[in-house]
């Protein structure tokens, strides 16, 4: 049995798509290919490593960018850990160009434990692929385990932008406090 199938992330497809039409559809996008899930590494970086703090105070955009940028250099299937508290974060947490590949996850605490609040207008969090068509999509991306705050000081934006992204994880997050949209999504597919 395939990882596809042995995971059922093809439960949600459309009708005129069976499991093996979708499973010929993601080898063809060149992602979830046994060899690469096999080869995808289990790295876990610990956001603290590149200065992101929940100190509520400290504008953890840049540190944020930086992280993500070596979660692409550490390969397929990486994930951070945020820490505990408020993470204040003055520009968007962006996530693009994974076409094609395994995503990278974000994690916090806890909803309770984990909030990143926006200081900016703007969106908060992006995972935004190349354009349309399932090849062109940011790919098995997720948060998990936070709070995502809008900061209610009149800040516009959406929280959470899924554009041209497939197999997006939203698992324990609360939504709170935004002026804007909470979660917008253009072609987003198996989320």
């Amino acid at each position: 049995m395939s990882p596809i199938a042995a995971f059922g992330w093809h439960d949600n497809a459309p009708p005129d798509i069976d499991a093996a039409n979708l499973e010929a559809m993601h080898a063809a996008a060149g992602a979830y290919t046994d060899a690469k899930i096999a080869a995808a590494p289990s790295v876990f970086l610990d956001a603290r490593q590149w200065g992101v703090k929940g100190d509520n105070s400290t504008d953890n955009h840049t540190p944020l960018t930086n992280l993500v940028t070596s979660m692409l250099s550490a390969g397929p299937g990486a994930t951070a850990v945020l820490p505990p508290g408020i993470i204040l974060s003055g520009g968007p947490l962006t996530v693009s160009g994974l076409t094609g590949e395994l995503g990278m996850y974000f994690r916090g605490h806890g909803r309770k434990a984990t909030t990143l609040r926006k200081t900016f207008n703007g969106d908060l969090v992006q995972l935004i692929g190349t354009g349309t068509g399932i090849v062109t999509h940011v790919w098995s991306c997720g948060i998990s385990d936070m709070t995502l705050d809008g900061n209610a000081s009149g800040y516009t934006g959406r929280l959470l932008d899924l554009a041209y992204s497939h197999l997006i994880s939203i698992d324990n997050v609360h939504f709170t406090s935004n002026a804007d949209i909470g979660i917008d999504t253009t072609e987003t597919w198996d989320t």
